[in-house]
């Protein structure tokens, strides 16, 4: 939620899903703020493309598919930002919450499967970790197979599924990080360095959402602030 404003507040409801508190403020406070950050969300999605182009490029060039699967996992991570924060519902789907709705559900999904794949090639888990990596392996197998299954739950079960999965995923591949690291593999560091406040901004949100049911600054930009720091 907006925290930290005064005035009256009342709960949206978009189709079934409950978004972030209305605050009414005065005109001129509203439009400041509106600009500083519209600037600020076309900033992210303007970085957050062109490192996916760039990847793009060297996934052509070197023929790597390690380059392709975070160039996807880039995309499709700023399509669930987008989702997340309502311009998917403002320029997508205007009149039909219900496909904002399945859209938020597959965006959460989807890079998920894209990450844990980029994960697997990168450190080479196959080698260093093969106990980790039939693990990853079978949380891509689950993921694909909740891809099918949870846009026909209800939306409250389809959460808890969803939160739990946000919880586990970087938990497993930054274990998969430290092993592949310990046991010689030396570029895991990087992926250490780059993903750690990512991962870590992904576990905040997901225990915000299951245990304090509210969000601050951290927890609801923080995988923003965490991916731009990664990339």
């Amino acid at each position: 939620g907006r925290r930290g404003y005064g005035g009256w507040r009342a709960l949206q409801q978009l189709g079934d899903r409950v978004d972030d508190p209305l605050v009414v403020k005065a005109r001129d406070t509203f439009l400041s703020q509106n600009s500083l950050s519209v600037l600020g969300y076309g900033l992210y999605f303007g970085v957050m493309l062109t490192i996916a182009l760039y990847n793009l490029y060297l996934a052509i060039i070197f023929r790597d598919r390690v380059y392709l699967s975070f160039t996807a996992y880039v995309l499709l991570f700023a399509l669930l930002q987008m989702s997340l924060h309502g311009f998917l519902r403002q320029y997508a789907f205007p009149l039909r919450s219900d496909l904002d709705n399945q859209a938020l559900r597959f965006l959460i999904l989807a890079p998920s499967i894209a990450s844990l794949l980029f994960s697997r090639r990168f450190l080479n888990t196959r080698q260093y970790a093969p106990l980790l990596d039939r693990l990853l392996l079978a949380l891509i197998v689950i993921d694909t197979v909740l891809l099918v299954v949870v846009p026909f739950l209800d939306i409250l079960t389809a959460l808890r599924i969803l939160n739990l999965h946000t919880l586990i995923a970087p938990l497993l591949a930054a274990s998969a990080g430290i092993v592949c690291y310990l046991r010689g593999f030396k570029p895991a560091r990087y992926y250490l360095a780059a993903r750690t406040c990512f991962y870590a901004s992904l576990c905040i949100f997901a225990v915000n959402n299951m245990v304090f049911h509210n969000h601050n600054f951290i927890s609801w930009y923080g995988m923003m602030l965490g991916s731009l720091l990664e990339a």
